[in-house]
């Protein structure tokens, strides 16, 4: 956590440096967020097997947001979010049926830079740190059968992902502004934990008794959705160079 919380600190410290050097008069947006997500734990091993296929899997997220913006183009956002992502597999072989569905909920906290290149439009980019709640596991054959039961031992307890977004207004203005969007994530650290068999050889499902062991893969997540959000700005603080102080003034919409 505390390589995190440094790569947080060397990206985003720069903009806000900026910012109090050039004494730009600033404001605050509040908001909240909602996200309907295609959700994927993509491992190269898995992917690779012609035993198992992948099936389409949702998951949503939905939380809150507080900002800063330090130009008319620019912000940076703070979200704090309870999402869920799962996955579906399935065997892709005719003597063996089976399907096995996992469901996690995270608790997630995305440090974004937002910008504003057009009126009414933004792109958006940053990271996304996440805690893990609960994962439940659901697997089904012919000779094993569990619903729901908890395999949270399998996976780390946090892990940091890549986000990337843009969109437009829906409508609105300042005092209040609904803005539709996509947004992407990519994980970027492998979510299984030594419990959960990490580091251990992989032996595809295709290739039967004589299948040879392939070396570990990491699981990272994916996620790709629509993303809903409403954002109010709540005031101005003004940079006083004489007292050296800052002022905040609520906005009078």
């Amino acid at each position: 956590m505390k390589k995190i919380f440094s790569f947080v600190f060397i990206c985003f410290f720069p903009i806000l440096s900026f910012a109090q050097s050039h004494q730009i008069n600033q404001w605050v947006v509040v908001g909240v967020r909602g996200s309907f997500n295609s959700t994927w734990l993509l491992n190269q091993n898995q992917l690779n097997d012609k035993g198992l296929k992948y099936k389409t899997s949702w998951g949503g997220s939905g939380g809150i947001m507080v900002g800063a913006h330090y130009s008319q183009w620019g912000a940076v956002f703070v979200e704090g979010l309870y999402s869920t992502h799962s996955q579906k597999i399935t065997s892709n072989i005719d003597s063996m049926s089976w399907t096995n569905k996992t469901n996690l909920t995270y608790y997630e906290f995305p440090i974004l830079l937002h910008f504003v290149p057009k009126e009414f439009k933004y792109i958006e980019a940053g990271i996304k740190i996440s805690t893990l709640a609960n994962v439940k596991g659901t697997y089904n054959s012919s000779l094993v059968n569990y619903s729901n039961q908890d395999i949270q031992s399998n996976f780390e307890k946090s892990n940091l992902s890549l986000v990337f977004g843009w969109g437009s207004a829906m409508w609105g203005d300042g005092g209040g502004l609904i803005n539709l969007g996509i947004r992407l994530t990519y994980g970027l650290s492998d979510i299984i934990s030594t419990s959960g068999g990490r580091g251990n050889d992989y032996y595809a499902l295709s290739d039967g008794i004589t299948a040879t062991p392939k070396s570990y893969k990491l699981t990272n997540t994916a996620t790709i959705g629509l993303h809903l959000t409403y954002d109010f700005d709540l005031g101005w603080w003004l940079h006083d160079s004489c007292k050296r102080k800052y002022k905040f003034f609520l906005f009078n919409h």
